[in-house]
């Protein structure tokens, strides 16, 4: 996954709404009882900045020399340089959002994970969507707010499901 920008322009630099970082804000602050992904999977990030880097010095070196073989350009992370699992980066990220937040709320919850998604959509109907649906309510007027959290943080879930789901190296 590309996320987040490394240093350039600036640390935590991003610019879409619906990108890894995103989603990872849904899955640390508890948007999700069911994440969809493959709990054995290695969590490979690549800063969007290293990206974009490679691709200007690929086409730097295209453009200022005439190669005579083909060169082959890696900025990615692999299962050497990066032995996280996804399970610890959730439980890391769960951890580092409720100290940073300083909250109690869902102090020991961990969201579950399952490749399955209609257990993801079922789990998260059961235990997001209608106990939410029920406190925005009686909150009165932030129940439009909750569906369309809840409808944003769904459909990201999906965007990512191929990357999240497959077995990693």
């Amino acid at each position: 996954l590309v996320t987040s920008g490394m240093t350039e322009p600036m640390p935590g630099w991003n610019e879409t709404q619906s990108s890894s970082s995103k989603w990872l804000k849904h899955t640390f602050g508890g948007s999700y009882h069911t994440v969809l992904g493959n709990s054995q999977n290695r969590f490979e990030l690549t800063p969007v900045d290293y990206a974009v880097n490679t691709c200007l010095a690929a086409a730097w070196r295209l453009g200022t020399a005439a190669p005579t073989k083909l060169h082959v350009y890696n900025c990615v992370a692999n299962h050497k340089s990066n032995p996280i699992m996804l399970r610890d980066m959730i439980n890391w990220g769960c951890e580092t959002t409720r100290e940073s937040i300083n909250t109690k709320k869902r102090e020991n919850y961990y969201p579950l994970m399952s490749k399955n998604p209609s257990i993801f959509d079922m789990k998260n109907y059961l235990f997001r969507k209608i106990p939410g649906q029920i406190w925005s309510l009686l909150k009165e007027g932030s129940y439009h707010n909750f569906e369309k959290d809840y409808k944003e943080a769904q459909l990201i879930a999906k965007t990512f499901q191929p990357v999240m789901t497959e077995m990693g190296i």
